[in-house]
């Protein structure tokens, strides 16, 4: 070709370029084919679309429509690679959702509170979640999460229905067994917190009263057996009625004896969370409206005091008229050196015991006597003194507590719904503004 058209030398250049043009895109496909070969060699290959807007049929190179490959070589690569997923048997759900119902509801007999119960219930299910998934992920055997999930949701909601009929039931078992022999604040605190009264009972400071009828005996042989158990009836009845409007406990009857307990099972500070107990209206002691803290010490401690005291002065008096001294020192370690505190009330004669008889009689009496730090002091089982001016650390009374017990008391005490003036003096009465009186009010109602 080239031969005739020597006498062209540019259409003789052309031609000899395209050719050589020609043979270098042969030996490129020849090249390919090549490299292509070795790396198809021993393989399976599927041609075709595979994009997600596809549908199940698509147009390839060879037919209008043919199946699109995705599936096929998805399923061709776990046959080769002998990547398979392996499905558990559906008893193994099975035990695995009675394993977490009974763990859960085990648990749940422990976890008193609703909300907490509801958050092991989903800790538990998440937990159980993820071990299920990380056990795929290493063994690739697949367990079904949905009986053990469905499981234990209804679990929870079965012991929730549970516990709220049992609540009730329990709830009113208390009111109708303690109504008749405990005021209806006891019972309602009863209701309120049943765990407070547990097995083996709790120390506390209280006081008991005992009374009986004078000279009973005597003129009970003038009266007939209807006489005397009427008298008894209107004795013991007005008397008990006494005792639990001012939130005490009767402990036992004795005969014309009644023996009755204050400050327990409901611990309060009577004249500060219901200063209008007496039957003088509004009474002037309002203690809360000026009080902003309230501290207790120990017995220990006000011997210790009232002798450091006398050894100081040179002034002999009873402990009696040092409680207030002995909380002042306390509450004046924790002051500047430039501040003072001033002591509103105490005994300042010679009147009252002194300390040494009274701890060689409660020494008599069991007690224990002995230096020490006063905190670990037990009422009733041993005084402890201080063994270092320093250890004298009076202890907070929770005074917001008493600031809801007046409330709670004041609302009880009236029959009318609180007027807006009723709110204010309340208010005043805590030290407090109306919308916390009103938040109170709220919870009292719950």
């Amino acid at each position: 070709m080239i031969a005739s058209v020597e006498d062209d030398e540019e259409t003789a250049a052309f031609i000899s370029d395209s050719m050589a043009t020609v043979r270098g895109i042969y030996e490129e496909l020849t090249s390919s084919r090549e490299r292509v070969q070795k790396i198809v060699k021993d393989s399976f290959c599927i041609f075709g679309t595979s994009a997600t807007s596809t549908t199940d049929f698509g147009l390839i190179q060879y037919e209008e429509k043919y199946p699109n490959p995705g599936v096929h070589y998805t399923i061709a690569n776990q046959l080769l690679s002998g990547d398979f997923v392996i499905d558990s048997p559906w008893w193994i759900s099975l035990i695995i959702a009675v394993l977490l119902c009974f763990g859960y509801g085990f648990a749940s007999k422990k976890i008193k509170s609703t909300s907490r119960q509801l958050v092991f219930g989903g800790l538990l299910e998440g937990s159980a979640i993820i071990l299920l998934l990380l056990f795929y992920i290493i063994t690739k055997i697949y367990i079904g999460v949905a009986i053990p999930a469905i499981s234990l949701a209804i679990t929870f909601i079965a012991i929730t229905v549970v516990n709220l009929i049992s609540t009730s039931k329990d709830k009113k078992f208390i009111t109708g067994a303690f109504s008749q022999c405990l005021s209806k604040e006891v019972v309602d605190e009863i209701v309120a917190n049943p765990s407070s009264f547990k097995l083996g009972g709790e120390r506390i400071e209280m006081t008991a009263m005992f009374t009986d009828i004078q000279k009973f005996s005597g003129f009970s042989e003038l009266l007939n057996a209807a006489q005397l158990v009427a008298l008894l009836n209107f004795y013991l009845t007005k008397m008990s009625n006494l005792i639990m409007e001012e939130r005490g406990t009767v402990d036992k009857y004795e005969g014309d004896a009644i023996i009755a307990l204050v400050g327990a099972p409901i611990k309060m500070v009577p004249f500060s969370t219901w200063p209008d107990r007496s039957d003088v209206p509004r009474s002037a002691a309002r203690p809360l409206r000026y009080m902003d803290r309230y501290v207790t010490v120990a017995q220990g401690e006000v011997f210790y005091m009232t002798e450091m005291l006398a050894s100081l002065e040179g002034l002999e008096r009873g402990p009696a008229g040092d409680t207030s001294l002995a909380a002042a020192f306390s509450v004046a370690q924790e002051m500047d050196e430039d501040q003072c505190i001033v002591v509103q009330e105490t005994e300042y004669t010679g009147a009252g015991k002194h300390v040494n008889p009274q701890l060689a009689f409660a020494r008599k009496n069991g007690i224990d006597i002995r230096f020490g730090d006063p905190k670990d002091e037990t009422p009733g089982t041993n005084i402890i003194l201080p063994a270092h001016p320093s250890l004298i650390k009076a202890r907070d009374v929770d005074i917001d507590h008493m600031r809801r017990s007046l409330i709670k008391n004041a609302i009880a005490s009236v029959h009318h719904a609180p007027t807006k003036q009723d709110m204010e003096f309340l208010a005043q009465e805590v030290q407090r503004d109306v919308p916390y009186v009103e938040k109170v009010m709220a919870e009292l109602k719950k």
